[in-house]
């Protein structure tokens, strides 16, 4: 999702400043003067509400800061409805609103990078960076478009040129992300094996029998323990062997159409005990505990 965002920020972006340099005018519709001052606007609005969306998932701030998380949220909906707004209102009213808006709303952001870094997210480095890089930039812009300083080379372009820089950082702190999310699946995927690898050895080493099978009685898997109980030499002999474990391996039918019943029922049995037959046809006592698992075999 973060890319998603960061890609739609970048779009939105180019085309305000495809506007703010009068290119738009100039080659897509140069006989409408309300479009472009509305277009303006709107692009300039939705450019700092999906920073802001793409912060969110950015920086993880759902999973670590859930205040800055729904402040940003509520944030994002602010952005949407200057959007709204920028179609109907006048594009100067709607330009001043947007700069007192994201005045704070940027220190916000910086803040939430500052944060996020501090508690060692390393994809917040490369994010509070290009914070610092786009602020100076985009104050110059707001002071200049206020009129509160004079517009100039300096003035005019800072903003553009921080902009540029952010994109820069922000696609390397995407990459650390993607780098550092591909390290922990890596990690789990591993310790996965390792699991699994003792619980295999638990397994083949157990002294009870283990063993899975259909609700028909066909066997999927047996450990050595169960294996050597019923009298075969392998694993893959038994399973080759047994179609049916009730008529082939218990005395009494009735024990095994009960314990049917009562997995269709409650889902597990503990505790049935019942006589086995062996391959060599002699009997044995033994207790059964069994749960019922919904898999592609059954």
């Amino acid at each position: 999702k973060s890319y998603l965002y960061y890609v739609m920020f970048v779009i939105s972006f180019a085309s305000w400043l495809l506007i703010e340099k009068g290119y738009a005018f100039q080659y897509i519709w140069p006989n409408s003067v309300w479009l472009n001052l509305q277009s303006h606007v709107v692009f300039l609005a939705l450019s700092a509400g999906l920073s802001v969306i793409f912060a969110n998932e950015f920086l993880s701030l759902k999973a670590n800061r859930p205040f800055y998380y729904r402040s940003f949220k509520y944030l994002s909906y602010l952005w949407l409805g200057v959007v709204l707004c920028a179609f109907i209102l006048p594009a100067q009213f709607m330009l001043k609103l947007i700069i007192l808006i994201a005045l704070p709303g940027g220190a916000l952001l910086l803040f939430a990078g500052v944060l996020m870094w501090r508690k060692g997210v390393t994809a917040a480095r490369y994010y509070t960076i290009a914070w610092c890089a786009i602020i100076p930039g985009s104050m110059l812009y707001g002071l200049s478009a206020l009129g509160l300083m004079p517009s100039n080379v300096l003035t005019d372009n800072a903003f553009q040129l921080g902009s540029v820089i952010e994109a820069f950082l922000f696609s390397l702190g995407l990459a650390n992300r993607i780098k550092t999310a591909q390290q922990e699946k890596e990690s789990a995927q591993q310790e996965s094996i390792t699991h699994l690898g003792k619980y295999r050895t638990l397994y083949e080493n157990a002294v009870r029998g283990i063993f899975q099978t259909t609700l028909t009685g066909q066997f999927i898997s047996a450990n050595p323990a169960y294996v050597a109980l019923l009298g075969y030499q392998s694993e893959a002999e038994l399973i080759s062997s047994v179609k049916d474990m009730g008529r082939q391996h218990i005395v009494n039918i009735e024990d095994w159409q009960t314990l049917q019943n009562n997995l269709n029922e409650a889902g597990r049995v503990d505790g049935l005990e019942m006589q086995g037959r062996r391959v060599d046809d002699s009997i044995f006592w033994g207790e059964l505990n069994v749960r019922l698992v919904e898999s592609e075999h059954c």
